[in-house]
């Protein structure tokens, strides 16, 4: 018997272990489950916020170092001027594209699914083959040696290999959108439709995927011409004017891609820490469209110089974006009515939808200047001020929605509890000041005039060069808290298997309770296959006592306790179907 089971050991060995990672080589490759999928897309979207961060720090660091141009001491690792403009390029992009658009889309393929309860990825091989399609294009990007991002004026011509790089990456883009599209719409039956965020989701990659014909357009132009360096003389150099207009129309609506496809989650999770619905979710619902009309037309506004109609520049530069901060404004005060009076519990997701929404306010009320009052524009026109304009829309408004979100997400695609909620404090402030440091100190560098996209200036401005370096720094020392806490909950976090999402029944019952209150409530359609509760149903108020007088018997308790008594439902409910869904759906995913 000893004999015959010798041979036996090393043969099983021989065939597992390369079976088993060629397994996990292919899931990598291919994801057909969404859940799988995301944690792939947040996996990648965290390597791009470290490699764009580590560029953004090199920048920050440079500044604070010397105002006089002097490098650092990394000559031995290749850094030079050139190193230094190449690095602004890069940080530029990957954090777009990389950070904010793989984010995004990881939030945007788990709520959908979970929230209309398909628990389907629509077009698995499109998804895929855009996201590596992403990945290719941006690795392509950093190696393209591109000092000048999209500047095409001769001696500032970018290498060949950029604009291949974008033509790849910006395809990439377009097929997640289309297979998003299709994630919200499979399966769809006669009589549903969509939940708030399902809805922000799909309004966002339709404006983002009509911006994105017009840019490739124009990255297709250049290639075919002289102009792209690869010999295609088919076209002649694209017109600057042109250009520029495909470019920005494509580039404003980038702006609000990521903060949109997290805003209708935002939308719930205030009405879930204010513990009652919405003021209105008939506004919200209505701001939806004017939000896509009012960002898709305010480009214009970039190219205030270019030989545009006067009138045009008037309805678009100056009305469209007047108008644009009226949707936002109104819905923020009707997330603030919301939690107005209510005693919530400010965790770490709830203090960064407060900071995203403050971020928001401030840096729109801040870009305004740049076209309806000439006088200042004439002031801080391609100054210092336009970066900090892009921080606040971009670190303190958007990335702040995300990582929202993500500690709720995170900890139920590892079906387990968030390991360290201190450490998501400490996430916070290190973020919100550190980034709220950086962006003071660019306003006032604005301000003063300091140039933006150079290497030397003034001593004047130095100090707030420091100050920006400072605040990047903790900004950065707060991701890898950030990351130290997700990892810790992945490795030693308590099991916490779920099956509905604690966000996704309450969310949708208090958004249901908003259609009853407000008279819009439909019981022939459907939002979710997920049984969840329709509305809410108050719990008994007992008899006013000396006690229980007040405050504490009025319909707002009596709606904060039913509120409360469903979330309890709802983690017993999830608690008793853990072991069902990971090795159902979790397995699968």
């Amino acid at each position: 018997m000893s004999a015959k089971s010798e041979p036996v050991a090393p043969e099983i060995e021989e065939e597992e272990v390369p079976n088993k990672a060629f397994n996990i080589f292919k899931s990598i490759i291919y994801s057909k489950g969404y859940k799988h999928f995301s944690i792939k897309l947040v996996c990648f979207g965290m390597m791009w916020l470290f490699i764009a961060g580590s560029f953004g720090l090199d920048l920050r660091t440079q500044s604070g170092f010397s105002f006089t141009g002097n490098l650092l001491p990394l000559q031995e690792l290749g850094y030079s001027t050139i190193a230094y403009f190449q690095m602004m390029t890069y940080h530029a992009v990957v954090m777009f594209f990389g950070t904010i658009f793989t984010l995004g889309f990881s939030i945007a393929y788990y709520a959908v699914p979970t929230i209309r309860g398909t628990k389907k990825l629509g077009m698995p091989w499109m998804a895929n083959l855009g996201h590596w399609l992403v990945v290719f294009g941006l690795m392509m990007v950093i190696g393209s040696n591109s000092q000048y991002m999209f500047t095409f004026l001769i001696p500032l011509k970018n290498p060949a290999s950029f604009y291949v790089a974008e033509l790849i990456q910006f395809v990439g883009d377009e097929l997640l959108i289309i297979a998003l599209i299709a994630t919200a719409y499979v399966d769809k039956l006669p009589n549903e439709k969509f939940s708030i965020p399902v809805s922000f989701i799909i309004m966002d990659c339709i404006a983002m995927g009509i911006g994105i014909i017009t840019v490739l357009g124009a990255i297709i132009w250049t290639i075919l011409s002289p102009l792209g360096g690869l010999g295609f003389d088919v076209f002649a150099i694209p017109n600057v004017e042109v250009f520029r207009a495909a470019f920005w129309f494509e580039s404003h609506p980038l702006v609000y891609f990521g903060s949109f496809l997290v805003l209708g989650l935002a939308v719930w999770m205030v009405t879930i820490y204010a513990k009652r619905p919405v003021y209105s979710e008939r506004m919200v619902r209505y701001m939806i469209p004017v939000l896509f009309v009012l960002s898709m037309s305010v480009y214009i506004h970039h190219m205030a110089v270019d030989p545009i109609p006067l009138w045009i520049r008037d309805v678009f530069a100056q009305v469209a974006t007047e108008m644009i901060a009226v949707p936002f404004v109104i819905i923020w005060t009707i997330l603030l009515i919301t939690l107005k009076y209510t005693k919530p519990k400010y965790d770490a997701s709830l203090l960064f939808i407060i900071a995203a929404i403050a971020g928001n306010i401030v840096g729109g009320a801040t870009a305004e200047p740049l076209q309806p009052i000439p006088a200042l524009d004439f002031t801080v026109h391609n100054t210092m001020w336009i970066p900090a304009h892009i921080h606040f829309m971009m670190a303190t408004f958007t990335l702040g929605s995300f990582f929202a979100f993500l500690y709720w997400m995170i900890p139920e695609l590892l079906g387990r509890k968030l390991y360290s909620p201190g450490l998501g404090i400490f996430h916070f402030i290190g973020w919100s000041v550190g980034m709220g440091a950086l962006e003071v100190a660019f306003k006032v560098q604005g301000i003063e005039g300091a140039v933006r996209r150079e290497i030397a200036w003034p001593a004047l401005y130095e100090p707030w060069f420091q100050m920006a370096m400072i605040g990047a720094w903790l900004a950065g020392i707060s991701v890898i808290a950030f990351t130290t806490n997700v990892l810790m909950t992945w490795r030693m976090g308590k099991p916490n298997p779920v099956s509905v999402p604690v966000w996704l029944t309450a969310g949708m019952a208090l958004e249901t309770q908003a259609k009853i209150n407000e008279g819009t409530y439909d019981p022939n359609v459907i939002y979710t296959r997920v049984p969840v509760p329709v509305g809410l149903k108050l719990a008994p108020v007992p008899a006013a006592t000396p006690s229980s007088s007040g405050r504490g018997s009025s319909r707002m308790a009596g709606v904060s306790r039913a509120i409360a008594k469903m979330l309890k439902l709802s983690r017993m409910r999830g608690s008793e179907l853990g072991a069902q869904a990971a090795g159902t759906d979790g397995g699968k995913s």
